[in-house]
């Protein structure tokens, strides 16, 4: 009985799959898909026949609505790993180019797949050409090309021979070579060899600014070809993720160095504590004023080198996400010394300190330590005024923090008028009081609250905390606020 309920469980499972595959075909007759979207659940196509009716439909019904229209709403493709080997070359060759015609204006390119399935090359800079392309997401992506080339034979009929025996000798010279080429047509889709998707980078459409090459096994050898290709080609490049490529080992100071990135992911590399001491030094070295996010999160072997990393970005960088990285008790007082602009204990010379008007960081995220230095976290609310949002919880584990932390944490907050988001593991049952007085603190912060500080448009500001105060609808806060602005005003 139950395997019964489990086949016709699974049996619906798959109808209603399909029934997206008829909801997408039904909107390209109608020219109103907006994203393409197939692999991610499994069961999108059942058989050959199922792929090739959507490629009738894309030929018929919806190049018929784009030469009536000549606008088309489809602005997204994703293809995903769970789409069947029977389909995925169909849907790359076939469907994908027959969506590529103007006036279509696709703006996203979203390809995940099984890094044991490459892509022939031509196919995938087919695609990857499409002039209108802002986004491109390749994930364990490699590409396919022929390892050798068919090296034409000459004919040249033997000297010093009688006519009759060179016409017999070049007939079966030209046997031999026929019989040759259609042996090596026979064996060519065999004659194939994987390489790199740092290859196709070049073609890529010069129009993008956002490039994703995540677990695509790019190395140390791979970063400078990578970046040169950017320099010559993707002028417009703003985000840049290498993330989950576990080989890198290097080429920090050409990445650092990429005109016109703002943001740079390089989580869950498996970085060691020498790739942090390199990064940090590249961080140093760096003249490039566009960068200002970076995100290192999940590589736990970065340990002890975080705090040169941020002490290094502390006064370039905008945000910086250094969770799960192996940060024990000692680097987390280290860190929150360098935010808190207070010199390190570091057997290492430090870095020479920036005030806190220096201090460039809005957004820091250390998720997954064990947060035992809570003076520190205390010295850094109360010191640093450039965090707009600092979050330091674990995501899977709640830990406990003593009252009197949080008492001590509220008060750090009193003086503390730009931390708008701070986030720690706490029980809310043990300090339900203290946390809603922290909460309230930091609603107060959210309304504008920094623009107390301010003495020469006080009166400007002080309207628009109103106008924040009146929408939020917190009665304590709107009291706040008219209370402490007679004061001031008046």
């Amino acid at each position: 009985m139950t395997r019964a309920k489990d086949f016709v469980a699974s049996s619906n499972t798959r109808n209603v799959q399909h029934e997206n595959l008829q909801a997408i075909k039904a909107k390209l007759e109608q020219n109103s898909l907006v994203e393409l979207r197939l692999g991610f659940e499994g069961g999108d196509f059942r058989s050959k026949r199922d792929v090739q009716s959507l490629i009738e439909v894309i030929e018929e019904k919806f190049h018929h609505q784009l030469s009536l229209h000549k606008y088309s709403c489809l602005k997204s493709i994703s293809i995903g790993w769970r789409l069947p080997n029977f389909a995925l070359g169909p849907v790359l060759q076939s469907v994908i180019p027959a969506l590529l015609q103007e006036p279509v204006r696709i703006t996203h390119l979203q390809l995940i797949l099984n890094a044991n399935t490459p892509i022939p090359e031509g196919c995938l800079r087919r695609i990857l050409s499409w002039p209108s392309l802002e986004s491109v997401d390749l994930r364990s992506v490699t590409l396919h090309v022929l390892s050798t080339t068919l090296s034409r034979v000459q004919l040249t009929p033997p000297k010093e021979q009688p006519a009759a025996r060179r016409n017999l000798l070049l007939k079966k010279q030209l046997r031999t070579h026929n019989s040759k080429s259609k042996k090596a047509d026979s064996e060519e889709s065999n004659n194939w060899k994987q390489t790199n998707i740092i290859q196709i980078i070049p073609h890529i459409s010069s129009s993008i600014k956002t490039l994703k090459l995540m677990g695509c096994g790019i190395n140390r050898d791979h970063v400078p070809k990578l970046c040169e290709y950017i320099r010559r080609r993707l002028h417009g490049l703003t985000e840049l993720s290498l993330r989950q490529n576990f080989t890198l080992e290097g080429g920090y100071l050409d990445l650092f160095s990429l005109r016109g990135i703002r943001s740079l992911d390089l989580s869950l590399c498996d970085l060691d504590q020498n790739d942090g001491y390199r990064i940090g030094r590249a961080i140093e070295k760096y003249e490039n004023e566009d960068l200002k996010d970076l995100n290192l999160a999940g590589n736990y072997r970065l340990s002890a080198s975080v705090p040169d990393i941020i002490r290094a970005g502390a006064v370039k960088l905008s945000h910086m996400d250094c969770s799960f990285c192996g940060v024990n008790n000692k680097t987390q007082e280290e860190v929150f010394d360098i935010l808190a602009e207070e010199p390190s204990q570091s057997s290492s010379p430090p870095l020479p300190l920036h005030n806190s008007k220096n201090c460039t960081i809005q957004s820091f995220h250390m998720q997954g330590i064990i947060l035992n230095d809570v003076n520190g976290l205390v010295k850094c609310i109360r010191n640093n005024s450039s965090l707009r949002s600092l979050i330091i919880d674990h995501p899977r584990e709640t830990r406990s923090m003593s009252l009197e932390g949080i008492q001590k944490i509220v008060a750090a907050l009193h003086s503390n008028y730009s931390l708008e988001i701070l986030k720690f593991d706490t029980i809310p049952k043990q300090c339900s009081k203290s946390l809603k007085d922290l909460d309230f603190w930091l609603k107060l912060n959210r309304c504008g609250r920094r623009a107390l500080l301010q003495t020469n448009e006080s009166v400007n500001s002080w309207s628009t905390i109103l106008i924040q105060a009146a929408k939020s609808n917190d009665h304590n806060v709107l009291f706040w606020l008219l209370k402490h602005g007679s004061v001031t005003f008046t």
